[in-house]
């Protein structure tokens, strides 16, 4: 085996894999195979131009922010995803603060003086706390609260940590004679750029507030004789800072453009190419979600079924493409109708669309299905072929929920009341009983 091993480097190196084999023709294939999916996923949400997610795709984001509903729904969405993580990091930093508490206690307290004593076991304690504070609040607060103010307060407790630490350290260093270093303010400069789901720029202005306050502080408690050796050090955290947020950039550009890819292939996979509303699958795991949610609160939910009048009819006479604008046109109209979040608009397929509305009062379910009527009617889309109007209409079938009624048995009914519809001379509305 070794010595085959040994064999396939020269082999491969002057163009003798063909008698020997190469390993790593198994792998080419594979990259070309995930570069050609990759490219086509780009391909096919560059053509998907109706998407909020696809829009900033193309426009860019070269500032590492979004428009403003997107940046929210961004940044509450990588909070949620990288909570694990970044509690994983809080009890890493717990357990680092204890055991430097306990350092300070078992080994390096002979080298204190007795005065700066206190004020070390005081600055250790109130960063334990700070952190402990933030800790919690990240795993019980909520996630806009946690997101937006404690995660920032966790850096902050850090590197104000650090900051008096370097003091207080800096005269106990003279005490001893070890030499001047600025080792704890380059790894929190490099920290502060690596808390899971803060904001780059956040990143960035804690950093140079804490550089700046560096420069500004520590010179003031310099030891005499240390001022030169903390210029000629200073160098290295601002390189430190530069290098990780150039690393951070990148990083977080990587992660915007994978939460804008996945939004969009999630939106592209849940709605209808041509018109925008949802598509059955969807359609179907919503229903099913509204019924649930209406049975729970005791309310009566209403399902419309509307099927465009003799639309083959209208293809015929006025071609596809004019077909697929008209059914654009209705669909507009029906995607402007729900207003509460469980409302539902979606086209099932063809010329079918369908309607839900929560906590429909029974006594105004006719009423606003013949609302729903009037509206596409008023478009007024010719159309020489229909035999009740001459423009565009529909027919519409109307349910309301019942108690123990399912999924199926509700469209059921809001189906039959549609072929009641078509049956009776269409353009109108039918309420099952």
């Amino acid at each position: 085996m070794w010595g085959r091993l040994a064999l396939v480097a020269p082999c491969h190196t002057f163009g003798m894999s063909a008698f020997m084999g190469d390993p790593l023709k198994a792998v080419y294939p594979r990259v070309r195979e995930v570069r050609s999916g990759m490219d086509k996923v780009q391909l096919l949400l560059s053509h998907y131009a109706e998407s909020r997610y696809t829009r900033q795709l193309n426009k860019g984001f070269g500032w590492l922010r979004f428009e403003p509903e997107l940046e929210a729904e961004y940044r509450l969405s990588n909070y949620r995803a990288f909570r694990t993580t970044r509690i994983g990091a809080l009890c890493t930093l717990l357990l680092a603060l204890l055991f430097f508490l306990g350092f300070d206690i078992f080994y390096a307290l002979r080298h204190y003086d007795a005065t700066l004593t206190p004020a070390i076991f005081g600055m250790r304690l109130i960063a334990l706390a700070g952190i402990m504070l933030s800790a919690t609040m990240v795993l019980y607060g909520n996630d806009r609260s946690a997101g937006a103010f404690w995660v920032p307060c966790t850096v902050f407790f850090i590197g104000t940590t650090t900051l008096v630490s370097n003091i207080l350290y800096m005269q106990v260093l003279e005490q001893v004679g070890m030499p001047f270093n600025l080792d704890g303010m380059i790894l929190v400069l490099i920290a502060i750029f690596f808390p899971v789901g803060y904001s780059y720029w956040g990143s960035v202005v804690c950093a140079l507030v804490t550089f700046i306050t560096m420069l500004v502080a520590i010179p003031a408690f310099l030891p005499a004789g240390y001022l030169d050796d903390f210029v000629a050090l200073s160098i290295y955290p601002l390189v430190a800072m530069f290098f990780a947020g150039m690393s951070r950039y990148f990083q977080e550009s990587a992660t915007r453009r994978q939460f804008l890819t996945r939004a969009a292939l999630k939106e592209l996979a849940d709605s209808d190419s041509l018109t925008g509303l949802f598509n059955r699958r969807m359609f179907e795991i919503l229903l099913e979600r509204a019924l649930l949610e209406s049975q729970r609160e005791r309310h009566c939910l209403g399902l419309m079924l509307v099927d465009v009048d003799y639309f083959k009819s209208y293809n015929d006479r006025y071609g596809h493409p004019m077909g697929d604008a008209a059914l654009q046109a209705v669909a507009e109209t029906l995607g402007a109708l729900p207003r509460r979040s469980l409302d539902i608009a979606a086209r099932l397929g063809g010329e079918e669309f369908a309607l839900v509305f929560c906590d429909l009062v029974p006594d105004f379910a006719t009423r606003t299905a013949e609302r729903v009527r009037q509206r596409v009617e008023a478009l007024g889309i010719p159309h020489e072929g229909s035999q009740v109007s001459g423009v565009l209409t529909v027919s519409i079938g109307v349910a309301l929920s019942e108690p123990g009624d399912t999924r199926a048995s509700l469209y059921k009914r809001a189906d039959e009341a549609l072929y009641r519809s078509k049956g009776e001379g269409r353009n109108r509305v039918t309420v099952a009983d």
